[in-house]
This record gives structure tokens, C-alpha cells and sequence, in this order.
């Protein structure tokens, strides 16, 4: 029962292969309540975002083309987070000083749907914020799962499943995140995320050390500072 708690969680970072079963009519295995989530739904786009290193982003399974600019790049993660932003906030992330950052925005709004490909009324603006009804996960709320997993099975006493996990999560970290980005937002995110890697890894190091794997400790350190250090 764990493992299959394990799978349907790992299926959302993954859903094409589901998606393709369902678009063949063929079963999937998965509870229905799982198959109605929008992430199985062909009419609702689905993004996955990897941003723990250069930014790439993927569309119902499908890497994009291009790669996005800074400020696409920044607003896509915030929507990952936020579905709903205040117009007023994204104003001073990114044209505090702009005469005319409703025009700004428009401008980008229009770029930003035909880059995403989006479907009309996906993005849009109401009652004085942005909203977006599509879907969309990244590889650091997996990272953040992952590490939660490893933690809960270190307590149990299961550390090669732990160790296992933790690795797992700190692969996902293919370089500084948001590099090149300098809004407001993504600066104070970047802090956020790399206090929390670089705490993980040396929480880690220290279970290596205390079984006796030195070695094994230094090089976990040594490859989270280029990472946290890297330009």
C-alpha cells in the first residue's frame, strides 16, 4: 500500500505515459478520482517546470521549443506557486519603476500565452489579479516530497531506503536555480531554496559520517558548493 501511495504521487510528475493509455482507451490502472484531476484532462494544458538548475519547461509531457526568457521563466514559477497574484505585486516585481506597467504587462500576458500555448481564458485577469487555470507541477515541490519521504524513513530506522531518497532529491539539483533572474521575487527565492538545500545536505553529511562514510560526506558537500556557489 505504501508503494502504490508512492507510485500515484510519482505518476504527476510523469503523466504522459497515462495520458497515452487514456487517449488509446486502454485502462491505467489508477483510481478514477486520480484520472478526473486535471493533469489527466488532454483539454487542460499541464506543465511540469524544472528550475533547480537551467530553466526547462514541458507541456503535457512535451519539453518547449525555446527556452524562456528570465522574466517568463519568473513568472511561470510564481503561478506554480500562487494561481492567484495580485496585479499590484507583480507591478512592483518587475516594473516598480515603469510609467506604464499595466501596458508592460499586457504586453508580456500576450507573449507569455503564445509561448505556453495556451488555450483562450487560461491566463487571465480579474478583479485586480492574475489568475490561471491551468496545471502544473516542478521539480522542487518533488524535491520537497522526496526529502519529506527520506526523513520519515530515517526515523523509522530504514536508512538505505532514507539514503536512497535522499540522493534521489538531491540530484534534482542540476545547478543554482534561477540563474540570471535578479526580480525582487526570485531573488529572495533563491536564498529560501538553497538555505533548505544546503541545511538537507549537511544534515545528510552528518548521517553519513556517523556510519563511517567519510569520504562518501565529502563528496555530497563538495557537489552542493558548486552548486550553491556556481554563477
Amino acid at each position: 500500500q505504501h508503494l502504490m501511495g508512492f507510485f500515484h504521487r510519482l505518476v504527476f510528475f510523469f503523466p504522459e505515459p497515462i495520458n497515452k493509455l487514456i487517449a488509446k482507451g486502454k485502462p491505467t490502472g489508477l483510481p478514477k478520482a486520480l484520472l478526473k484531476l486535471p493533469i489527466f484532462q488532454k483539454n487542460i494544458p499541464v506543465y511540469y517546470i524544472k528550475f533547480l538548475g537551467s530553466v526547462r519547461i514541458y507541456r503535457n509531457g512535451v519539453k518547449l521549443r525555446d527556452n524562456p526568457t528570465p522574466i517568463y521563466a519568473s513568472l511561470i514559477i510564481h503561478l506554480s506557486i500562487k494561481k492567484k497574484i495580485e496585479l499590484e505585486s507583480i507591478y512592483r516585481n518587475f516594473w516598480s519603476t515603469a510609467k506604464d506597467p499595466k501596458g508592460s504587462l499586457s504586453h508580456l500576458l500576450y507573449n507569455l500565452r503564445r509561448y505556453l500555448k495556451l488555450p483562450p481564458d487560461t491566463l487571465s485577469i480579474k478583479q485586480g489579479f492574475l489568475h490561471f487555470k491551468g496545471y502544473i507541477t516542478t521539480d522542487y515541490q518533488y524535491y520537497k516530497e522526496t526529502i519529506t519521504r527520506a526523513k520519515a524513513l530515517l526515523h523509522a530506522g530504514e536508512w538505505g531506503l532514507a539514503k536512497r531518497e535522499f540522493l534521489r532529491a538531491f540530484k534534482l539539483f542540476r545547478g543554482k536555480p534561477f540563474r540570471k533572474m535578479y526580480d525582487d521575487w526570485s531573488d529572495d527565492k533563491r536564498l529560501e531554496i538553497l538555505f533548505s538545500y544546503e541545511k538537507e545536505v549537511k544534515a545528510f553529511a552528518n548521517e553519513l559520517m556517523k556510519r563511517g562514510r567519510t569520504e562518501e560526506a565529502k563528496r555530497v558537500l563538495e557537489r552542493a558548493e558548486r552548486i550553491v556557489s556556481s554563477k
